[in-house]
């Protein structure tokens, strides 16, 4: 369902298949897109003038977050306690672009200002970073500045503009 903030009325729907309901839903910044999980999928949507259509979809068990990047071109999405970057133009995942480490459900995504990574939160208490680069070399996040609280549950987490997790002190 399309909301227009600005006029307060309804825009448009899209309907989900019947006993199924998204999970996570997130814009394209251009506005003529849309992803969805529904079920064990994510559907990719153009918005249209007065309708929606999917284009596209594939096979993503579990996804509960999606976050397209500031520029568009990638997304991340949840499944379970991994975070997938998908690049949005082929909807491909490389191998090395999992980003593992949480031991609760990833709760939110956010992306850096200049989309180099980005980090995320989970259920148990965590929120750990990610740069492209070293997680695309070294399969590995930016743990010096990783953020544990035990027993607590962190349901969202924003960055930021300006600061880098490489350089918290700018």
């Amino acid at each position: 369902m399309i909301w227009n903030w600005h006029e307060r009325k309804f825009e448009m729907a899209w309907p989900c298949p019947i006993g199924e309901g998204a999970t996570a839903v997130a814009f394209h910044p251009s506005g003529f897109h849309i992803l969805a999980a529904v079920g064990d999928k994510i559907m990719m949507m153009n918005v249209l003038s007065n309708s929606m259509s999917e284009y596209h979809n594939f096979v993503a068990k579990g996804c509960r977050e999606i976050r397209f990047s500031n520029g568009g071109h990638l997304f991340a999405a949840s499944h379970g306690i991994k975070t997938h970057v998908y690049n949005f133009y082929t909807s491909d995942c490389p191998p090395n672009m999992i980003c593992t480490g949480h031991n609760g459900k990833i709760m939110n995504i956010d992306w850096f200002e200049d989309d180099s990574g980005f980090a995320d939160c989970c259920s148990m208490g965590a929120v750990y970073f990610y740069d492209l680069e070293e997680q695309r070399e070294n399969q590995s996040r930016i743990k010096e500045n990783e953020f544990k609280r035990p027993k607590t549950c962190i349901n969202s987490i924003v960055n930021v503009p300006a600061m880098t997790p490489k350089n918290p002190n700018n």
